[in-house]
């Protein structure tokens, strides 16, 4: 991080004009999700507090290791923000009117390129993605409440 510019957030912070950060632990603590003010409406780059689409219907993530209450109101709270999600373990997808998933592209995998420093070293990494899965709940996740 030597060289970057580094500012911690807390609760819901707005970037920029149409970006904003929202606080959706459960997954893990800490975990943050990122609201992006479209032409076509809101948009949420849920991460792995949304894993999949079929997080709307279980109300949980894939995977829980911080909180399983915590993990139950982030979703809610993505859902309530937006019905476009950019998740962290699927393709993104829009949940229709009548509450039925429809995905934004057909490709079963996500491309990821970038800058790895100020000499130009790129990176690009292909994500294949797995189908949808039940919740898998970490032992020590289960109704925990964060602390403070």
């Amino acid at each position: 991080m030597k060289g970057q510019k580094v500012r911690e957030i807390t609760g819901e912070t707005r970037l920029e004009p149409g970006v904003t950060l929202i606080e959706t632990p459960g997954h893990t603590r800490g975990h943050i999700s990122v609201l992006v003010e479209t032409a076509g409406g809101m948009v949420c780059i849920g991460g792995d507090a949304v894993s999949d689409a079929g997080a709307v219907g279980r109300g949980t993530p894939a995977l829980i290791f911080w909180s399983e209450d915590e993990a139950r109101a982030s979703v809610q709270k993505v859902l309530a923000a937006t019905n476009v999600v950019y998740p962290g373990h699927d393709r993104p997808f829009i949940i229709s009117a009548s509450g039925e998933i429809q995905y934004l592209t057909d490709t079963p995998t996500i491309k990821f390129t970038g800058i790895l420093d100020y000499d130009g070293s790129t990176f690009s990494i292909d994500v294949a993605l797995a189908p949808n899965r039940g919740t898998t709940v970490h032992p020590d996740a289960r109704s925990r409440v964060a602390a403070g």
